[in-house]
């Protein structure tokens, strides 16, 4: 387990959400306290605000990345072909690993068939996301300027 999978599945354990435990568990590079970031994402967990849409442990692993790397730019076209990729990969890669980027799909509630593997749970969630973004953070490392090199 890197340091930041271990991190968030402890916040987790304590009972924060999934966006909550996989977003503060890069407080060390993301230019927010934890505290701060745990009530940025308050909103997110349980598929946001417990609507069992979009995975609260990939809400979370998405705004930890686009702390460290977005620009910010106010220009569309700038933030689809510089930040978008980057979470569209991430999105694909969590998929991959768990069948859905859904909540209510990962977890078979409200009519949906359930997607994640046989035994796995959200603590297991919590770690696929951290260790998706530790990957990510390895092969592109974090410029001194912040922002990621173009």
């Amino acid at each position: 387990m890197t340091k930041h999978e271990e991190l968030a599945h402890e916040l987790h354990r304590q009972g924060y959400s999934c966006a909550q435990a996989v977003a503060a568990a890069f407080s060390d590079l993301a230019g927010l306290d934890q505290a701060t970031l745990l009530k940025l994402t308050a909103g997110f967990g349980g598929g946001i605000a417990d609507l069992r849409e979009i995975c609260g442990a990939v809400s979370g692993a998405m705004m930890a990345l686009d702390l460290i790397y977005a620009e910010g730019a106010p220009n569309k076209q700038v933030r689809s072909q510089n930040d978008y990729p980057r979470l569209q990969a991430l999105a694909g890669n969590f998929k991959a690993l768990n069948g859905s980027i859904i909540c209510r799909e990962l977890l078979g509630v409200d009519g949906a068939a359930r997607t994640r593997p046989a035994g796995k749970t959200c603590h297991d969630m919590v770690c696929d996301a951290a260790r998706l973004v530790d990957e990510y953070i390895e092969a592109h490392p974090i410029p001194a300027t912040g922002g990621e090199t173009r």
